[in-house]
């Protein structure tokens, strides 16, 4: 059995009938990134970040390979339509709103490295170039330092040198025929911007007892601000400089009340742009995180488990039998006075003292953990949490 990688580094989208299929590719984003989180949860107790998108480009480029229970069962687990047709139209569509021209810098990118003398099928091809813009490349695997150092500089322009060394000569085997890459790259200035005097050393509660000294920054402005009674939480949205691009964040109100918020991540996430602006003291704490999420354990929970086995049809891509050995997520985000920095890449491998401030109607204070993800529209395109500081 020949192998496949997948490599996605991250972020995403937008009219009648194109503007339909984009608000049923929204929801079923909403339901990934939720379950994708869950999964998240069962490994880890500390800070989460994920790039759904740049999962889902990538794996939806993959499926244009896919046939018979593969197919259906990635369709299934990504919440796509069963339709290859209506995926294509999803992400024709997509792709060209992720390469239009921004008021921020939003970058997705497709690469297919595929070995030198193994043949992919034409319809694959025409999919790949025409729906994903996916550059295809010949690469002589054998040479694995030398393939490896190539894919690796790739996705460092790709990511502006914010995802580093996302594929290692341990990657490439003898039975690898194809590395397929998605490298996501997101930066934006916040439409209202911190004043970098009004940063000053504040405590993060990382429990009830404990906490740490961090930069908290601060501002009085309007914000869309509601209070979630259902989560026992407090929600505020912060523009960035456009119309469509925005961060949310979800403070407990308690400081062990994260676990409430996570419980009900679906609902969270379904609860569409609000508009109830309200002067709001805010303070958040400036943060870089970075991840490392190996996506298979998590593709199989969600019930993707042929493609990983001998079971495998991906006979759309080409003659010989394959199955994906790895599906790999590097993740970078990085929040201050100016704004937010965010990168992610995903490999799928074949066989990411201040002035006083004026008065506020409500306070916002994120000093303990919190939740936070990063729409586009409607479409998330990245989701976390900050638990230590």
């Amino acid at each position: 059995m020949k192998l496949l990688i997948l490599l996605t580094f991250g972020v995403v989208l937008t009219l009648a009938v194109e503007d339909t299929v984009l608000q049923l590719f929204s929801a079923g984003n909403h339901q990934f990134t939720a379950d994708v989180y869950k999964q998240l949860l069962k490994s880890t107790t500390g800070n989460v970040l994920v790039c759904p998108l740049s999962a889902e480009i990538i794996l939806a480029l993959t499926h244009a390979g896919a046939r018979g229970e593969t197919a259906k069962q990635m369709a299934s687990g990504l919440h796509l339509p069963e339709s290859s047709e209506e995926i294509q139209k999803i992400f024709t569509k997509l792709t060209q709103d992720l390469n239009s021209e921004h008021k921020y810098t939003l970058n997705s990118a497709n690469k297919i490295y595929v070995k030198h003398d193994y043949s992919i099928n034409q319809q694959f091809k025409d999919v790949a170039m025409n729906v994903f813009d996916a550059g295809i490349k010949n690469i002589d695997f054998s040479k694995k330092q030398e393939a490896v150092n190539e894919i690796n500089k790739w996705v460092s322009e790709k990511t502006e040198d914010n995802i580093q060394n996302l594929v290692s000569t341990d990657d490439i085997k003898a039975t690898t025929r194809a590395v397929l890459i998605n490298a996501l790259f997101f930066q934006a200035k916040w439409r209202v911007q911190f004043a970098r005097y009004s940063t000053a050393k504040k405590p993060f509660y990382l429990n009830a007892k404990d906490h740490v000294e961090v930069d908290m920054m601060t501002m009085v402005s309007s914000f869309n601000y509601q209070e979630v009674p259902e989560v026992d939480a407090k929600i505020l949205e912060m523009p960035y400089n456009g119309d469509d691009v925005f961060m949310t964040f979800v403070l407990p109100n308690e400081k062990e009340g994260l676990h409430r918020i996570e419980e009900n991540l679906e609902k969270l996430f379904e609860t569409p742009s609000f508009n109830n602006r309200t002067k709001v003291h805010v303070s958040v704490p400036k943060f870089k995180i970075q991840t490392t999420i190996k996506f298979i354990p998590i593709l199989k929970a969600l019930g993707i488990e042929d493609a990983f086995t001998g079971k495998a049809d991906f006979s759309g891509i080409g003659s010989e039998r394959l199955q994906i050995d790895q599906v790999v997520q590097k993740n970078f985000i990085a929040v201050d006075e100016e704004g937010t920095k965010a990168a992610s890449a995903t490999k799928v491998v074949m066989g990411l003292g201040a002035a006083p401030l004026p008065p506020a109607e409500a306070i916002f204070i994120l000093n303990r953990p919190f939740l936070y993800y990063i729409k586009k529209d409607e479409t998330i395109l990245f989701a976390g949490s900050v638990k230590q500081l």
